[in-house]
Formats: structure tokens, C-alpha cells, sequence
């Protein structure tokens, strides 16, 4: 029982130490999508409600990255303002 415990350790210790790199920030780009680009939120930056993306016609691409939202007024204002809403580490 203790190999097993030590083995989920060393395997969930080996998993964590790759999901903390970070890759060079693109350049600026700002488009409205009509398709899923991958990657992108499940919280609506406006309204930090979640949002189903499977369902939601909702999305702007901002640096490479999609966003989704719970409606057109929420994209909208996000869109005006993003540096407001994005979250920098």
C-alpha cells in the first residue's frame, strides 16, 4: 500500500513540474471568431459566470487566447476595454 501511495506522489509530483512553463507572450491581436480556436475560458471574464462553451456564440480572440462569454453585451464590453478583464500574472 505504501509503494502504491509513493508511486502516486512521484507521478503527480512528475506531472505538476510541467505545467508551470510559461511560453513567450505574442504579440497583440484582436479578431472576432466564429470558430473555437481551442484554449480558451470557461468563466466569463465580465461576469465570472461559467460559461458553456458548447453552446455559447459568444468568443473574441485577444492575444491568442479565446474568450467566451454568457452574451453579446459581455463580449462587447470586454472588447472596448480587454486589458481590464484579462488576468496578468
Amino acid at each position: 500500500m505504501t509503494r502504491i501511495f509513493v508511486l502516486f506522489l512521484v507521478l503527480m509530483m512528475a506531472a505538476a513540474a510541467g505545467c508551470g512553463k510559461k511560453e513567450a507572450e505574442p504579440e497583440q491581436t484582436f479578431q472576432t471568431t466564429g470558430k473555437r480556436v481551442g484554449g480558451g475560458s470557461f468563466i466569463d471574464p465580465i461576469d465570472k459566470q461559467p460559461v458553456d462553451v458548447t453552446v455559447s456564440n459568444y468568443s473574441y480572440v485577444y492575444k491568442d487566447f479565446e474568450y467566451n462569454f454568457n452574451s453579446k453585451k459581455n463580449m462587447e464590453t470586454f472588447i472596448k476595454n480587454p486589458e481590464k478583464y484579462v488576468m496578468t500574472p
